[in-house]
């Protein structure tokens, strides 16, 4: 081999490498290494080292990468969180906003209605203001006639006073003449009297004996209350009585007090006459068969009276009823009550015209006020309950349900101003949930209660 040359690399034998003990420390490796061998190892070694060195840079690259993800999906989740939190607190912003500007814009639309209704009412101050100067004028006025008439008067009164003092003297001279007459009557009554008690025991009638004669004097004047008046006085006798032919009168009296004086046909009350009760009460009118049939006049002892048609000895037919108080009513009455078409006049001013059922308002009619309001629906038990249209004086307007003379259930109400008010009504007052409309085309719907506006309603 010549020097020059590099001797051939020899691959390392291994094969017996388990009988090599490969530890660093020095103590097992040969005394004399092998060049080659020694470079093995190191190689070996160091692609150990180096294998070693990537997998923990692999772990911790993964470690890091791992954090950073983990940051960013905490990251990520912290905005998505701010970021829907944000949304919602921005729709909750803005559905208050919105609802602000309905409840600001209902605000407004009754601050409108105030508006309007305030000017009204000073409208209405004026116009009453200008009516009470006109009528402390028209007083002041009056007032100055009225002086004026009195001093006429109290002049003419002053000169009559004398006139009457002779004119007094005449009547009394008249009224000692009708004394006179009246006690010579009085003893032909007692006589005649007397001979009806024994002939009428049984109730038998007799005619009524030839009147006496008296001396003629005219009686003074006497005014009568209405309701007592004769039955000549009233018209609408003269005009029944008028159309029934007379016949012959008798008289009947009764042990409880009763008396009747008019026809009789085979011992029965037929034709006219009158009855007087014990109580007070007087018919006058027509009977057939013992019963008031026809036309005829009932005057009761409280100071009622009814002139119309009689049936069956009860109030049927068309008819007319004064009350005491001075109310009436004209219409249709059936078995002594007033039922059918009918029209009542209240003491108050008041007027109903429509339908009745056993003396109370029950079906369809109109309910006209003293001040101008009128109710047009339906009645029940003397009531306004049922569908109604309510016309107030100042132009307001409400319809819908009533019940029990006020506004309940479903309605519409119109103000004078042109606001509506679309809704539930309890005892009349806006109740539960409604929609106002106003002039200028707004319309909010919203809840009340006890007449009160409460929110707005979507």
């Amino acid at each position: 081999m010549s020097p020059d040359k590099e001797p051939p690399e020899v691959e390392p034998d291994f094969t017996h490498a388990e009988e090599v003990d490969w530890e660093i420390d020095g103590k097992a490796l040969p005394e004399v290494l092998d060049p080659v061998m020694t470079k093995a190892l190191v190689q070996r070694y160091i692609e150990t080292e180096r294998n070693r060195n990537r997998r923990a840079l692999l772990w911790l690259s993964g470690i890091f990468l791992f954090v950073v993800l983990l940051i960013l999906t905490t990251f990520l989740s912290i905005g998505v969180f701010v970021f829907r939190k944000s949304m919602s607190a921005a729709d909750k912003v803005e559905e208050r906003v919105k609802q602000m500007k309905l409840e600001t814009g209902a605000y407004a639309a009754e601050v409108a209605g105030l508006t309007n209704d305030i000017e009204r009412l000073r409208s209405n101050a004026q116009s009453i203001e200008s009516s009470l100067n006109q009528n402390e004028a028209l007083a002041s006025r009056k007032e100055k006639l009225l002086k004026s008439d009195l001093k006429r008067f109290s002049k003419w009164v002053s000169g009559k006073n004398r006139k009457d003092q002779e004119a007094i003297k005449t009547l009394e001279r008249k009224l000692l003449e009708l004394e006179e007459a009246s006690a010579l009557r009085q003893k032909e009554f007692e006589k005649i009297k007397a001979k009806y008690e024994a002939a009428m025991q049984g109730a038998v009638a007799v005619k009524e004996p030839p009147p006496v004669t008296v001396p003629s004097a005219p009686a003074p004047p006497v005014e009568t209350n209405a309701a007592e008046a004769t039955p000549a006085a009233d018209p609408v006798y003269s005009a029944m009585a008028s159309s029934v032919k007379a016949g012959p009168v008798s008289v009947v009296s009764f042990p409880n007090g009763d008396r009747y004086k008019g026809e009789l046909k085979k011992g029965l009350f037929n034709g006219w006459g009158t009855y007087w009760y014990a109580n007070g009460d007087r018919y006058e009118g027509e009977f057939k068969d013992d019963m008031k049939s026809g036309e005829g006049t009932m005057v009761y002892a409280n100071g009622d009276k009814y002139i119309g048609k009689y049936s069956n000895n009860m109030q049927n037919g068309q008819g007319t009823f004064y009350f005491k108080g001075g109310e009436r009513f004209v219409g249709q009455f059936s078995n002594g009550r007033m039922t059918g078409k009918g029209t009542r006049f209240y003491k108050n001013g008041n007027k109903y015209e429509g339908d009745f059922v056993n003396d109370v308002r029950h079906g369809n009619g109109v309910l006209t006020y003293t001040n101008g309001d009128v109710y047009k629906g339906e009645f029940r038990d003397d009531n306004r309950t049922g569908k109604g249209t309510y016309l107030f004086t100042d132009g307001s307007r409400y319809e819908g349900d009533f019940e029990s003379g006020k506004r309940h259930g479903k309605g519409r109400y119109v103000y004078a101003g042109g606001h509506e008010f679309i809704g539930e009504f309890r005892d009349g007052k806006r109740e539960g949930v409604g929609l106002s409309i106003y002039p200028n085309g707004q319309q909010i719907k919203g809840l009340w209660k006890n007449d009160q506006f409460i929110q707005v309603v979507k």
